[in-house]
């Protein structure tokens, strides 16, 4: 299968290397361009565009419909890109109908630390949202708040990059929540379905999002609980 690379996207050269030392034959990056859309960033096999430029839920929407016309496939790709990828695998989280998943599920399992390992997020807009939330969780683990002279946390600062954790899950859940136009609010039904390996979602971010909300909105089921432990701001007795 011959692929573009298209645009300048920073992971581009550690994905064009992974993928070449997989057999694929990779071609000029202006070999491909698409109609109406002239400064693609990502990759494009026949019938098929992979869009690495992290757009926003809108803009992934608007570019999915863009490519349906051509007529292709389009895949929306969003991943923790390092260097060592080229050489272990990336982790990702793709979005697509199920036409093009299985479309781009060859590129895909080549460009994961194993075929299968990554994450289908749901349709277009879905893993921008993942990813998200994804980042947010890691920077949040990075930067604990510590005291180098204790060897104890230091209670109400983390207590505070706690709340303000939530917070963000929680903005950004509901921007995607009210996204998909659901008739209510999400319900016990959603962490059921949370529970269940992502690999069996129909859609994994409306499930994160739900049982985010759920759980931690403003009416969540832990709201009331977390609130009253960060009011507290010491360490449990």
């Amino acid at each position: 299968m011959d692929i573009a690379a298209l645009g300048h996207a920073p992971p581009l050269p550690w994905i064009r290397n992974r993928l070449a030392a997989r057999g694929y034959t990779l071609v000029g990056a202006d070999a491909t361009l698409m109609p109406g859309q002239p400064d693609w960033q990502g990759l494009a096999a026949p019938g098929l565009l992979i869009d690495l430029d992290r757009p926003s839920l809108e803009t992934a929407r608007y570019r999915a419909a863009l490519v349906r016309a051509v007529p292709a496939a389009y895949v929306e790709l969003a991943g923790a890109w390092h260097p060592l990828g080229e050489h272990y695998g990336f982790m990702m989280c793709a979005a697509g109908d199920q036409t093009a998943l299985a479309a781009a599920r060859p590129l895909l399992d080549a460009l994961s630390p194993l075929p299968g390992a990554w994450l289908a997020a749901g349709p277009a807009g879905a893993a921008g949202f993942v990813q998200r939330y994804l980042d947010a969780l890691a920077l949040a683990c990075l930067t604990l708040p510590q005291d180098a002279s204790s060897p104890l946390p230091d209670w109400p600062r983390l207590f505070d990059a706690q709340r303000a954790l939530a917070g963000e899950l929680v903005a950004l859940s509901d921007a995607y929540w009210r996204s998909l136009d659901e008739a209510g609010p999400p319900d016990a039904a959603l962490l059921a379905e949370f529970a269940t390996p992502p690999a069996l979602q129909g859609h994994y971010a409306r499930a994160l999002a739900g049982a985010t909300l759920y759980a931690f909105g403003e009416r969540g089921l832990l709201r009331d609980v977390l609130d009253r432990l960060w009011s507290r701001q010491a360490p449990p007795a």
